[in-house]
């Protein structure tokens, strides 16, 4: 947004009380105004190429699709500050995670609708949001080089946009020396749904607390994500390690950030990658070229037959299985299908890993990361079976602890670690001997 220029908001919300109100509300501020709105993700779509505003209201409940898809697609493809203003729900803290894994700067409550006092208190604070929350798109000394906000930046954005100083900012700049925090890690929250300034959800980053009371006239800011230093990576891998071995991903929810972490730290001569990622079919080509431009390995989307070669991580194209096959030229390749979808999932993370416990056995590594369900478990399982190493992630450090839960609980992974310890702990191994695999 330029200085002297209107913020430009785009709201989309399938209700048209919902819409209306939030447009009566930014329309009646000096500084900001509504340039669109959309009722379904397709027309959000639409708008967002058209319109190009500054920041987007998002409900989480579209006709066409999950809001949070929607946004998981638009951080990849155009990244804009997105203020999710939803229904309230009995799990809230779940809902906050999602908004948060998806890159959602705030979440706050859509007001009742029938409430003429929750509609006309619900005007300064997401007032106060939305211009925190365009305040976020300049750069904080320390930002990440995929565009994230940092704690400094997260409170400045707070302080200028009317919070003022007090003890969420207080506790947001404490940490302003922790490593930069990806978009929408710092969530809004507040007082309980009723007060003065309506209700804004107040979940801590997982593992950490909020550390703060609420202010009195402005959304605060949770206490940003804890910051583990990266454990060094082993000595550069031999050309013959990096050829003998391959590494397998599987993820779901919150896996987008958990990939990029885990790629963040991978040298270009590591073994090749193969990852399933399950997500929108439209979103997996901006996945792989944003985490193309952020890491220093090739990533790509995975074609059909094309060879598996160190320093490359192949991802898995929306609505087709990846899998591997021996290649009669050596090696290995990586092949693509339509098959039915298996645990619900196309691509899925099971057909991954059965293929590297077919093809590969000892040769290959497993990781499972966060996300719900049981994808994954039973391809773990085989390849640990068929002599494979294989980790999962533990559940401090996932958004969701469902199929790493699952892979531990069926005996498929040997070693549990922390999200920032598995790209060393995966590296270690690929030096090692292949008879050096244990039980």
């Amino acid at each position: 947004m330029k200085s002297g220029t209107r913020l430009r908001v785009l709201v989309v919300d399938d209700s048209a009380l919902a819409r209306q109100l939030l447009t009566t509300i930014i329309n009646a501020q000096p500084d900001m105004e509504v340039v669109g709105t959309a009722t379904t993700a397709a027309t959000a779509r639409d708008r967002l190429q058209a319109l190009r505003p500054d920041v987007m209201t998002l409900d989480i409940n579209l006709p066409d699709g999950s809001g949070l898809d929607l946004l998981a697609e638009v951080m990849a493809r155009q990244p804009l500050p997105v203020l999710v203003v939803a229904t309230p729900v009995t799990d809230r803290d779940a809902v906050v995670r999602q908004a948060r894994a998806s890159g959602a700067f705030a979440l706050i409550d859509k007001p009742r609708m029938a409430d003429a006092q929750d509609r006309q208190s619900a005007a300064p604070l997401l007032c106060r949001a939305l211009r925190a929350a365009a305040l976020s798109r300049r750069p904080a000394v320390g930002a990440s080089a995929v565009g994230a906000t940092g704690a400094m930046g997260a409170a400045a954005a707070m302080a200028a946009a009317g919070g003022g100083a007090g003890p969420a900012a207080a506790a947001v700049s404490a940490n302003a020396g922790l490593a930069a925090l990806s978009s929408g890690s710092a969530m809004a929250a507040g007082a309980s749904h009723g007060a003065d300034m309506g209700s804004v959800a107040s979940v801590p980053a997982p593992g950490t607390s909020a550390g703060a009371a609420p202010m009195a006239n402005a959304p605060v800011l949770a206490a940003p994500l804890r910051a583990v230093p990266v454990a060094p990576p082993p000595a550069p891998l031999s050309a013959a390690a990096s050829q003998a071995r391959v590494i397998v991903v599987g993820a779901s929810t919150g896996g987008p950030e958990a990939i990029e972490q885990f790629l963040a730290q991978m040298p270009l001569n590591c073994p090749g990658i193969l990852i399933v990622q399950h997500m929108p079919v439209y979103f997996t080509q901006a996945f792989a070229d944003r985490l193309n431009r952020t890491v220093a390995i090739a990533v790509r989307l995975a074609t059909d037959g094309e060879p598996v070669q160190p320093g490359t991580a192949l991802i898995a194209p929306g609505d087709q299985h990846l899998a591997l096959r021996s290649s009669s030229q050596g090696g290995w390749r990586a092949t693509l299908s339509s098959a039915p979808p298996l645990n619900r999932h196309r691509p899925a993370v099971d057909v991954l890993f059965d293929s590297a416990a077919r093809v590969l056995g000892p040769r290959a590594i497993g990781v499972i990361m966060t996300g719900m369900g049981k994808d994954g478990a039973a391809g773990m399982l085989a390849m640990r079976q068929a002599g494979a190493m294989t980790f999962a992630q533990d559940e401090a450090s996932c958004v969701v602890f469902g199929m790493p839960r699952e892979a531990i609980a069926v005996g498929g992974a040997r070693e549990v670690a922390p999200l920032n310890q598995l790209p060393g702990r995966v590296l270690a191994h690929a030096a090692q001997p292949l008879a050096a695999t244990p039980a």
